[in-house]
């Protein structure tokens, strides 16, 4: 049976009065038999579900998450939310939506008070942004969900990209320590005991923590927290975030519950 347009089915639903709402809707899926119960749509995201939920810190706080999608058509060759690659010029794997309020609009159709939008597009090649409370993705990768849905929290990427770093005209440290000064995962300074993650470097259980140059998209002066991590690579070789990283998602949960963030009962429930 095909779902009428804008039908909302639960993946998950929270016991907290104030949880973190996510909405997945599709774009680009022109089939209405993708969009059923039990469905191509509904399976693709149940996976991506199933891995960002096996992620920290969201497996630990996946108390605090419901889950939602939405059916919604596109009709051949157009997509319903205008998602397209290179939103940023020069870059074709800056995979953006182009109709954002209409995405909001169709996402509010499952809850009102909602944290996190994820718009898949029905493509395989490499693409995803996040931000602003949407987080888009291709089918390429599994863990384009996951690094978008960290923008969403307000991480920055970790990696190196001229293109990119020309696009934010990263050309000199004033510019780019304006770009950098409220993002919690990259820093200006080699520090250790005043970079942004001091609180993590020399802990116990944190020994991956510590200062390496490359970051924001310049490989000079930008230091993030570790080698590697979500927020730098996509790759499978790369699954976790790093302790800031999983600290300010954290704030973000609680925040929208409520509750009061308490830096010792983070470590207590923190898998580094």
């Amino acid at each position: 049976m095909v779902m009428d347009d804008g039908f909302v089915s639960a993946v998950f639903v929270s016991e907290k009065a104030n949880p973190t709402n996510i909405v997945f809707l599709g774009d680009g899926f022109f089939p209405k038999k993708d969009m059923v119960i039990g469905g191509r749509f509904e399976q693709i995201v149940k996976a991506r579900v199933d891995h960002l939920f096996s992620k920290e810190p969201f497996k630990e706080y996946k108390e605090y998450f419901s889950v939602y999608w939405v059916s919604s058509f596109s009709s051949y060759p157009d997509n319903i939310f205008k998602s397209e690659y290179e939103s940023i010029p020069g870059v074709h794997r800056s995979l953006a939506v182009g109709d954002r309020n209409l995405a909001r609009e169709y996402a509010a159709k499952a809850i009102p008070n909602l944290q996190i939008i994820v718009v898949i597009l029905d493509s395989f090649a490499p693409g995803g942004t996040g931000g602003n409370g949407i987080a888009t993705s291709s089918l390429a990768s599994y863990y384009t969900v996951v690094h978008e849905i960290g923008h969403v929290f307000g991480l920055a990427d970790e990696y190196i990209d001229d293109d990119l770093a020309e696009h934010r005209n990263l050309t000199n440290p004033e510019t780019i320590f304006d770009q950098t000064k409220n993002r919690p995962n990259v820093d200006t300074t080699n520090d250790p005991t005043k970079v942004k993650w001091a609180h993590f470097i020399g802990r116990p259980g944190y020994e991956s923590e510590g200062v390496y140059e490359g970051g924001y998209y310049v490989s000079k002066g930008v230091w993030r927290p570790t080698s590697d991590s979500i927020m730098r690579s996509y790759s499978a070789s790369s699954p976790k975030f790093n302790a800031i990283s999983r600290e300010t998602i954290v704030k973000g949960i609680l925040a929208n519950a409520g509750e009061t963030y308490d830096f010792n009962e983070f470590l207590r429930r923190d898998k580094p």
